[in-house]
């Protein structure tokens, strides 16, 4: 049952990034219930959203925290 806030955590997170127009495919990769520190959720922006142009050459292994402090 507990295991089930994990699950709405990644619609909550999906949702977020569909609102914005983002097309994203989200995974939970480490959980708090299953023993971890605590939970994470890896999110992959499909690459055809963005064109070369407005993607930063520089950042590497971008969180979902970060961007979302952004905006």
């Amino acid at each position: 049952m507990a295991k089930n806030v994990c699950v709405l955590y990644l619609g909550i997170f999906n949702g977020m990034l569909d609102q914005l127009e983002l097309d994203a495919e989200g995974d939970e990769i480490k959980c708090l219930l299953m023993g971890d520190e605590m939970c994470v959720y890896k999110f992959d922006l499909l690459t055809t959203e963005f064109g070369d142009e407005d993607v930063d050459a520089e950042e590497e292994g971008a969180h979902i925290s970060s961007f979302l402090k952004s905006l």
